[in-house]
């Protein structure tokens, strides 16, 4: 989650909005969800993928992927 995590700290204002509406969509899965923040960032979904935590079948972990993105959205978004 490195990659992300950067681009997060890195991120302007559109884009920090753009990542808390993809991560508050009940209707979207974590997958969609990291392949969704790969294109706000123009990364590619591939790396991101990779880099998420998996359990031991190789499925990304939804709860603790969703609370690392969302603990670095709240530091950002208090800076600015």
């Amino acid at each position: 989650m490195k990659t992300l995590l950067n681009a997060i700290k890195e991120a302007d204002e559109v884009q920090i909005d753009a990542c808390w509406a993809i991560l508050r969509d009940i209707r979207l899965g974590i997958m969609r969800k990291l392949k969704c923040w790969s294109l706000v960032f123009d990364i590619d979904e591939e790396k991101i993928l990779n880099e998420a935590p998996k359990d031991n079948e190789g499925r990304i972990l939804d709860k603790s992927t969703r609370h690392q993105l969302h603990d670095e959205l709240i530091k950002v978004s208090q800076k600015n």
